[in-house]
Parts: C-alpha cells; sequence; structure tokens
C-alpha cells in the first residue's frame, strides 16, 4: 500500500508548528500501516494548480500587485539568520519525515501510483477568492483508484468565499472520507451540502508526549535558566512592554524566537533576553517542555503547551487572522478563559490550567480521530 500526504508544510515557511504537524501525520500513519509507503509529497507549483471560480476584477489585481510590490520592498521575507534557520529545518526533514523522492506537480500526482492521498492537516484549505488549489482540494481525475482522504484540514477562519463555494462542494463530494480540524468547520461545511464531516485533532495530538521528549533538544544558553517562552507570530511594541515588565518583576527571562511567523518586523531584534535566531524544531519542542509558562498567539503553541502540561497565557493575535483555530481548540479541552489582549497586566495570573480536564477531553477526541483514520485507511 502507497499512501500520499499532501500538507501545507514546505521547508521555505520556517514554521515550527507547521513542520511538526507535518512530522507528527506522516509518522502516525506510518505506525498504523507498518507495511505501507508513506510519504509527504513534494509538490512543484505550476498554473495547473489553480481553478479561477470567477472572474478576476481588475481592482483586485491591482491590489494584489501592489501587495507584492510593498513586500518586495520591505524586504519582509529574507533576513540574515533566515538560512541557518532554515538549515535546521531541512535537517529535521531529512531525518524525520518520510518526503516523496522528487517533486510532483499536479500531472504527476494525477498519474501517480498511490492507493490513498490524504490531504491535512494545518490550513490546508485557507481561502483566498476567486481560485481554489485544486492539488490540496485533490481535483484529479485519476487514471488509477485513488482513495480521497482528508485529516484534519483546516481553512483557517470559518469563511469561504461565495465565488468558491460552488467548486469546494464539488471538490469535497468527490472524497471517501472528510475530517477537519475545527468543529466550526464541521457545520460551514454543512450549510455548504457536505453533511458527513468529522472534528478531529491536530496530528500533533496522536503522538504521546513522551515521543515528543524524545525528539527534543537542548538549545544553548537556555539550561537552567527560569523561563518564559514567548511565541508570537503577530507582536506589537505595547504588548512586548508588557511582558516584559511582568517577567523581569518575578525573576524571569524571557526566551524567543525573533521573527516566528518567518517574516522580519521592526520589533522582535529589540526583545527578549535570550534570542535563538538558528532554533531547530527539536529546539522549540524542548523550549516548551520547559518553560515556567508559554505566552503564544500560536495554535501549536498552545497545543505543545497542553501536550507538556505547561501554563500557558493565550493571546489575541493583533492581526485577527486564523483566530478561529485557536478558540476552537481552547473549546475543545474547556479552557475557561477568553484569550487575553494583549497587554493585559494579570498576564501570568489569568489562567485556567485543569490539566486533568484538558487531558480527559483530548483523550476522548484522540480515540474518535484514531478510529476516523484506520476507518479511512481500512484498517
Amino acid at each position: 500500500m502507497k499512501i500520499g500526504i499532501i500538507s501545507e508544510y514546505t521547508t521555505s515557511t520556517i514554521n515550527y508548528g507547521n513542520c511538526l504537524q507535518a512530522y507528527a501525520l506522516n509518522h502516525y500513519i506510518q505506525s498504523l500501516c507498518v507495511d505501507a509507503e508513506v510519504q509527504t509529497i513534494v509538490i512543484r507549483h505550476s498554473y495547473k494548480d489553480k481553478i479561477l471560480t470567477s472572474r478576476i476584477p481588475i481592482s483586485a489585481l491591482w491590489k494584489k500587485a501592489f501587495q507584492r510590490i510593498g513586500r518586495f520592498f520591505n524586504n519582509e521575507g529574507n533576513f540574515p539568520e533566515r538560512e541557518s534557520r532554515k538549515k535546521q529545518f531541512l535537517k529535521f526533514e531529512n531525518e524525520y519525515i518520510n518526503m516523496s523522492d522528487t517533486s510532483l506537480e499536479y500531472t504527476d500526482i494525477e498519474h501517480s501510483d498511490y492507493n490513498f492521498l490524504i490531504v491535512g492537516s494545518d490550513v490546508v484549505w485557507i481561502q483566498g477568492r476567486y481560485y481554489i488549489n485544486r492539488i490540496k482540494f485533490l481535483d484529479f481525475n485519476f487514471h488509477n483508484p485513488i482513495k480521497r482522504v482528508a485529516y484534519a484540514a483546516s481553512f483557517g477562519d470559518d469563511y469561504i468565499p461565495e465565488e468558491n463555494k460552488n467548486d469546494i462542494r464539488r471538490c469535497l463530494k468527490q472524497f471517501d472520507n472528510i475530517s477537519v480540524r475545527e468543529s466550526t468547520t464541521v457545520e460551514m461545511l454543512k450549510r455548504l451540502g457536505i453533511g458527513d464531516a468529522r472534528a478531529t485533532l491536530d496530528p500533533t495530538l496522536l503522538v504521546a508526549a513522551c515521543e515528543w521528549s524524545n525528539l527534543e533538544m537542548e538549545p544553548k544558553g537556555v539550561g537552567g535558566t527560569k523561563y518564559v517562552f514567548v511565541y508570537l507570530q503577530s507582536p506589537n511594541l505595547s504588548q512586548y512592554k508588557m511582558i516584559e515588565k511582568i517577567c523581569h518583576e518575578k525573576n524571569l527571562q524571557i526566551v524567543s524566537i525573533p521573527f516566528a511567523s518567518g517574516r522580519k518586523n521592526k520589533l522582535d531584534r529589540a526583545f527578549g533576553d535570550i534570542c535563538l535566531w538558528d532554533a531547530s524544531p527539536q529546539n522549540w519542542i524542548w523550549l516548551m517542555h520547559h518553560a515556567e509558562y508559554v505566552i503564544t498567539d500560536s495554535f501549536h503553541g498552545i497545543v505543545f503547551s497542553t501536550i507538556f502540561r505547561r501554563k500557558f497565557v493565550p493571546v489575541q493575535r493583533n492581526d485577527g487572522h486564523l483566530m478561529n483555530r485557536l478558540t476552537d481548540y481552547l473549546n475543545t479541552i474547556q479552557y475557561e478563559a477568553e484569550p487575553l489582549v494583549s497587554n493585559n497586566p494579570g498576564l501570568l495570573e489569568y489562567g485556567n490550567w485543569d490539566f486533568d480536564t484538558f487531558d480527559y477531553n483530548l483523550d476522548k477526541k484522540r480515540k474518535e480521530s484514531i478510529d476516523f483514520l484506520k476507518e479511512a485507511l481500512g484498517l
């Protein structure tokens, strides 16, 4: 049996949660199907990837062009330390994620010899207006019978542009089994006419804490320090000033990974007592495991805090982007508090960390998620 996984993962993104979810799904499916060949597919993008769902207005084309020009002149995706961090991700990928031997474009996948194609997890179905990605919605005319499965796929938000709905409905009706990561997405798909989708856990939650511990590596200069791990995708100045004030009053060091989103900003170079520019995915796991507190606006930041039973402080993202995945997970574990606004002075006293309740809720959901995978793979 040959199983291909189509993920949002790419080493050029250098995003820790994105990398670790790709490892987790690959690793867990291989543990279920020990005699199968399991590959995460390296996608080579081409014009064939996209379906235009509507004619694109000239105004939208101009807006996109200006955004690209702005990113180019701001050079926000490049910083001197990016390459050393990227090397750490490539090293992790080569050692721990079984990737396809070559990169595959749309027609290669369409003519492939996979028995199953699994799309997921993370925000593989994130939406832009006027087009969808054919590969990530498995919109193929296969020459061989291939089962289509979605595992913990996410749209990122509870929103599908009106222009995209017909094509998404058509694509999803071709799936043999569908699971999504957010329970709110199940309801959204029902309104679209897809009534058999189920909510499952992000694959990082299928891997036991002891297995993650076996992967972790202590970064230089942190051991023996009582620290708060600040992992923010969307920081602002008042937020950073408040975090520094509170942590230093409590004699806690701040450990940070600058430009955690993979894009540079004006604030990160001046923030943190210990800045880890070239932290590997294994270093990131260690930082999560050994922190006194984790302050984060990241979905996977909160997930790994619960895996390792670390006190976490969920804060609202300043860009308002992708908040539904964070709040949906907090509801799943029954965390009885709302994510904080960024500069709340009660930051480290705010949490409701009932880890026994969290684990109980996750254990129930984990069984449902494993049952879904077994059923989808015919085990």
